[in-house]
């Protein structure tokens, strides 16, 4: 009865060992995985991020072409309209 009681023991330790094992390394996998998520999570934030900015910039580059053309069409009228003024007063 002895011997079997040390196996049973002996057993024991040894699966707890393996078992022990096991979780060491899956904790390890885990915490890799882990990282990895991290840092493609941040990857990707910095991505966004960056999308944001070129959107932003390129709203701010329409906006200002649009003034660029408003302006440019104002510059057109008031030339046209000082050509037609200056054709009114000189008779060519």
């Amino acid at each position: 009865m002895d011997n079997f009681k040390r196996r049973i023991e002996r057993t024991f330790k040894d699966t707890k060992k393996s078992a022990e094992i096991i979780k060491d390394k899956a904790d390890d996998r885990i915490d890799e995985i882990k990282g990895r998520a991290k840092e493609e999570i941040r990857d990707v934030k910095e991505s966004v991020i960056d999308n944001i900015q070129d959107v932003k910039d390129q709203k701010r580059a329409e906006k200002i072409r649009d003034k660029a053309e408003e302006k440019a069409d104002k510059l057109i009228k008031k030339a046209e309209n000082t050509a037609d003024h200056l054709m009114k007063k000189k008779d060519f």
